[in-house]
């Protein structure tokens, strides 16, 4: 049989860092939006609708790192409770 190992702390770290990606993410864009928010108008004007375009790539982007952020917490927690499970059955033979 392969010994298989697991950091549990490793993991959970990896999906913490995920979180904190993605918050830094959508609080940088709150920011961006709060910066031309005042001058939107302006930049729909003389931008040509650049700022849409802006925004519209920014939310498919926000979208699908929100997306990823889900599949590897499931995936991750998963794996997770996987190895605990297998841990405690080992644990429980000895």
């Amino acid at each position: 049989m392969v010994m298989k190992k697991c950091e549990f702390g490793t993991v959970e770290g990896m999906l913490g860092q995920v979180q904190a990606t993605h918050s830094a993410v959508m609080a940088d864009k709150d920011a961006w939006l709060q910066t031309v928010g005042l001058t939107a108008q302006d930049l729909m004007d003389n931008a040509g609708g650049r700022f849409t375009e802006v925004n519209a790539a920014w939310d498919q982007v926000t979208l699908a790192m929100q997306e990823m952020q889900n599949q590897l917490r499931v995936t991750g927690m998963g794996a997770l409770m996987e190895n605990i499970a297998t841990v405690a059955r080992a644990a429980a033979r000895y």
